[in-house]
């Protein structure tokens, strides 16, 4: 047996799964995001081939999140194995004789098999903030996260949302005072 040890991702063909392809090479006119219409031709077209269903899909200027689910492990690893090698030779202009040189993917893709519909739902909200925060900037993100945190408030302390904002302007301007 050589020194290298085989990697198992966990992967289960009856459940969804969250996949994270990240590249730190990923920057300026090699983002994902510059790149965004031939990555997704890429997914899509290979998801296809492969017979994987594609739930969400959001790219980032480094990372790229896949919600998938797939009907074998061989099936869902060809997959992975194609789409990142296109992805990566149109990204960095590779071909044969002329390599990018080094690795251009961080390591093996993170995986994440989604339990139940509340894991769904709450994926599908962090990839809906994802795609919000790439196409308007932090300050949706903010707002958003602030929203939720009254929300929070609200549910734990069994107050209505209003009376929660209530609560917080009026401890905001004593601080003030």
């Amino acid at each position: 047996m050589s020194g290298r040890r085989k990697v198992f991702r966990p992967l289960d063909q009856k459940r969804k799964l969250h996949l994270i392809l990240k590249s730190s090479h990923a920057r300026g006119s090699k983002s994902f995001i510059t790149n965004k219409l031939e990555v997704r031709r890429i997914i899509e077209a290979k998801a296809a081939k492969y017979g994987i269903v594609i739930h969400g899909l959001e790219i980032m200027r480094d990372h790229i999140h896949l919600f998938v689910s797939f009907k074998s492990r061989e099936l869902i690893q060809n997959f992975m194995k194609v789409a990142t090698g296109l992805i990566a030779r149109f990204i960095t202009k590779a071909r044969k004789g002329k390599p990018f040189g080094k690795r251009f993917w961080d390591g093996l893709a993170f995986t994440r098999i989604v339990k139940g519909q509340r894991d769904e739902r709450n994926l599908k909200n962090y990839l809906a903030k994802n795609g919000i925060e790439r196409e308007d900037g932090t300050e949706w993100r903010l707002m958003i996260e602030f929203h939720e945190g009254i929300e929070r408030e609200a549910k734990r302390r069994r107050l209505s949302y209003d009376e929660v904002l209530d609560r917080r302007r009026a401890s905001q301007s004593t601080a003030s005072i």
